[in-house]
């Protein structure tokens, strides 16, 4: 008996990758799986891409569609309303199939409740030549903290299930695979495969041009997760730990950084975030007590502490249980707290509410703010130096990723501060952080180029 096997969309999405377009096609129509239907929509390129989609037009199992720019988003949903195919996948027109993608990632539906499959994949330069490749972690085995969506492209879906979540957001501009990941594990199961499914083009068009934008838009992404989950309900407070000058000279909370004082630049992003019922400024700086007792901010209280208590040396974990404790039911109700230093005068109110959003929806101890970081690191054994995260065969671990915490940023689940006089917890989630937003004065020179980022 012949069993016909399932029909496959490929659909390429193209804006001025004439350079490399060929090539993706190429990829698929070169598969090892025959069932495919292979869509290509080119969204108001201005190169000569045209021409090269033009000569595909024959081929039987290919369709162009030419529109006005619409972004990424709006034409993933052309795509998906045009597909005929059971499963659907895109690639996007930098990048290149392996000749057995659609084969491997077909095998990973391997149960009714599998709604998406995903790889590893190889990273190449503009010219195509190999760098390295990046293996994801064992979601079967090892994954337990599902806040590392798959890649945004060559991710197989399974078509009617994609389209009965709505297909994707189109208020967004990017970040669609990001938005998608939390209304497919919301209903469905997803699954990878230990196998390179494609290579992944690095060039200057695709590198990331502005993370503000990015993030922001994940900042939007958990918002809106975290509202239709009404996880978004229960109380939390800030605590901003402020030493003062006279005791600890990198203290600085009225240091001028252009127009403003840092201290009020910092109230100013916590007072946006919109997430806390109560923000605390700790000092024994009675001259900072009463500077913000006449600026009069909304939902901001000051707390006096003794110089004592204010030492480096002092702990953190201490200072805030006491303080909950004297409080009472006012704060020791609150789901989260978060601490938040003076000494990063560029947070911006979206990181924060992010970081409680992603504490809600995650159920998490602590979430800190971190910058990716893909620097080789190496310790020293007493024998030699030996590599932390290196490979000599050009294999990078996700497991192997390292990232750098942001200082003065960290969101802490009240109830376990009480229980165990220790801020942190078992599970530790992040949100990422853009450069100037980690940016940290120590020194004169800190607040020298400070002020040249608060110009950016």
């Amino acid at each position: 008996m012949i069993i016909k096997k399932p029909l496959v969309t490929i659909y390429i999405t193209n804006y001025n990758y004439g350079s490399y377009i060929e090539e993706a096609v190429e990829s698929a129509l070169q598969q090892t799986y025959d069932f495919i239907e292979i869509i290509i929509i080119d969204d108001g390129s201005t190169d000569q891409s045209k021409y090269i989609i033009e000569s595909y037009t024959n081929r039987k199992n290919i369709q162009s569609v030419y529109q006005e720019n619409k972004g990424l988003t709006k034409t993933n949903n052309v795509a998906l309303a045009m597909a005929n195919g059971d499963y659907i996948v895109r690639l996007d027109a930098d990048d290149i199939l392996h000749k057995d993608a659609i084969e491997n990632l077909i095998s990973g539906f391997t149960c009714d409740d599998v709604a998406m499959v995903f790889g590893n994949w190889n990273v190449v330069d503009e010219k195509g030549s190999f760098l390295f490749t990046y293996k994801r972690h064992d979601f079967q085995k090892d994954v337990t903290l599902m806040d590392s969506p798959a890649h945004g492209a060559c991710t197989m879906f399974k078509t009617d299930y994609l389209r009965s979540i709505g297909g994707y957001d189109e208020d967004l501009r990017c970040q669609d695979g990001y938005e998608l990941w939390f209304r497919v594990i919301d209903k469905f199961k997803v699954k990878n495969i230990d196998k390179v499914i494609f290579d992944y083009r690095r060039h200057g068009n695709n590198l990331t041009g502005s993370e503000d934008r990015i993030l922001s838009t994940r900042a939007n992404i958990l918002r809106k997760v975290a509202s239709n989950k009404s996880v978004n309900k229960s109380k939390s407070f800030a605590f901003i730990p402020v030493r003062g000058s006279n005791i600890d000279s990198r203290s600085m909370p009225f240091q001028k950084i252009g127009e403003n004082y840092i201290i009020d630049l910092v109230l100013d992003d916590v007072i946006q975030a919109k997430v806390f019922d109560k923000i605390v400024v700790s000092t024994p700086d009675e001259v900072l007590i009463r500077y913000l007792q006449e600026k009069k901010y909304k939902n901001v209280i000051t707390h006096l502490r003794s110089n004592s208590s204010a030492k480096i040396n002092t702990s953190l974990d201490q200072l805030l249980s006491e303080y909950i404790r004297s409080e009472g039911a006012d704060l020791q109700t609150t789901e989260f707290g978060m601490v938040i230093g003076i000494e990063r005068p560029f947070n911006k109110g979206y990181l924060i509410q992010s970081a409680i959003d992603i504490a809600r929806i995650f159920n998490v101890d602590n979430v800190i703010g971190v910058r990716p970081n893909s620097e080789i690191f190496f310790r020293h054994t007493g024998s030699s130096l030996d590599g932390v995260n290196f490979s000599s065969n050009s294999l990078r671990l996700e497991r192997d990723d390292f990232y750098e915490m942001v200082r003065g940023f960290n969101v802490f689940r009240t109830n376990n501060l009480i229980k165990s006089n220790s801020l942190w917890g078992n599970v530790i989630g992040h949100v990422v952080f853009d450069q100037k937003s980690a940016f940290a004065i120590d020194s004169q020179l800190d607040v020298f180029l400070a002020e040249k980022l608060q110009a950016l």
